[in-house]
């Protein structure tokens, strides 16, 4: 009893930490696509990038994809060198304009890809699928995490003969982002014409959490 009084009075502190994960399959996708034009003349190279993106808009458009649904999300111009034997040339210029594509319908993202390709895209940078749902998921998996992180202040207690105290004393939240499926950046040749399939497979998301207990 004097030993079990000592740690009472030392605050016996136990802390673990518990993680949650839950998967679902995703209802959104995010699709970046655009234009990389290079050219001596720099006019020139916007004027072909401005062409490209123009056409990229209007099939987009044309296929029921709304103007908020699309973004740009990078827009460069970059002096394009040519190094040999150790020396420097100018060889043109370098235009980029990335597009970014977000629906609903994550099984529309390979039908977004070919239209794109197929009028004037040759860059692929991105394919992120998520879900509309992820503020009641990442709650659930939350759940699932101080769950986990009671389990095992339950079983380091009784290895130590202690009895818990059922409520945690402080309770730390450390939030992670839903995982994330990226198609590798790609160029294409606009010339082709394959059906691109892309496997949305499931996300997950999840919660983490650090929790201190007493006990004697």
């Amino acid at each position: 009893m004097q030993q079990i009084q000592y740690q009472r009075d030392k605050s016996t502190f136990l802390v673990v930490h518990g993680e949650g994960i839950v998967k679902a399959s995703p209802d959104m996708a995010r699709i970046v696509v655009g234009a990389r034009t290079e050219n001596e003349n720099l006019q020139k190279a916007q004027e072909e990038n401005a062409d490209r993106i123009e056409g990229i808009r209007t099939i987009l458009h044309l296929n029921g994809i709304r103007k908020e649904e699309i973004q740009t999300t990078d827009y460069r111009i970059e002096t394009v060198y040519h190094y040999a034997d150790g020396k420097q040339t100018f060889a043109g210029y370098l235009v980029l304009h990335l597009l970014a594509v977000t629906v609903l319908g994550p099984e529309k993202a390979g039908a977004i890809v070919d239209m794109a390709v197929k009028n004037g895209a040759n860059e692929v940078s991105g394919i992120i699928f998520s879900s509309s749902k992820s503020k009641n998921l990442y709650l659930n998996a939350l759940s699932l995490a101080l769950t986990d992180a009671r389990g095992k202040a339950e079983t380091i207690a009784r290895a130590f003969r202690a009895k818990l105290q059922p409520v945690p004393i402080s309770v730390i939240e450390a939030a992670s982002p839903p995982a994330q499926e990226p198609f590798l950046k790609a160029a294409f040749d606009s010339s082709s014409t394959p059906s691109t399939q892309i496997e949305m497979g499931s996300i997950q998301v999840r919660a983490s959490v650090e929790v201190k207990y007493t006990y004697y």
